[in-house]
């Protein structure tokens, strides 16, 4: 190996460690109260989340195994009480293409309680033509997942131009659980993937 090989061997190889595990850190606030959520994205598949309550009372701070890589939190009030509740963005499977959600809701600022979100895979109606590519967004406690959809699930499929959204609002279940459920579908014509 000559002496600009190696130069650009030691140069290069910080940055592609780098690329390969993007930590995440970031806090969402709404005033004083709030979450700060760690991860390390080490793994594709399993990484430890932390999360830091803000202005909580007494409060015991949550940590929990992800499968797949966190990419974002957001802050909103999903239940309507007053209290901010946070959502997360996983990614997992290959190229970190499939996306999931992570809600916890603030019960009074003084715990935390998951919110169940259902996993499109268990629905055929929703899952026809879905590949991935999730982008989530929180409007006024109600949480909007959109995709593209391609001609099939399998691995020769194209892109069909069109991108459904599926709107989800928190509901009390069996137990008093809470979870997502999906309200309203429309699929919009879209020349773009992304």
């Amino acid at each position: 190996m000559n002496k600009r090989s190696f130069v650009w061997m030691v140069l290069l190889f910080p940055v592609s460690i780098w690329a390969q595990t993007p930590k995440f850190d970031t806090t969402v606030l709404i005033g004083k109260i709030g979450y700060r959520v760690r991860c390390n994205n080490k793994s594709p598949d399993n990484n430890l989340a932390s999360i830091k309550l803000v202005g909580f009372t007494n409060a015991r701070d949550p940590e929990f195994f992800v499968k797949g890589v966190i990419r974002q939190a957001s802050i909103d009030d999903f239940n309507n009480d007053g209290f901010p509740d946070l959502m997360m963005n996983v990614y997992n499977g290959p190229n970190e293409v499939y996306g999931n959600v992570i809600a916890l809701v603030s019960n009074e600022n003084k715990s935390v309680s998951v919110v169940s979100f259902p996993d499109i895979l268990n629905d055929p109606k929703l899952r026809e033509g879905y590949k991935g590519n999730d982008h989530f967004q929180l409007m006024e406690g109600l949480l909007m997942r959109s995709f593209p959809l391609y001609s099939s699930n399998d691995s020769t499929a194209t892109y069909t131009g069109i991108k459904r959204f599926i709107q989800y609002q928190l509901q009390k279940g069996e137990g008093d659980r809470l979870s997502f459920k999906p309200m309203h579908t429309y699929e919009v014509a879209s020349p773009e993937q992304n």
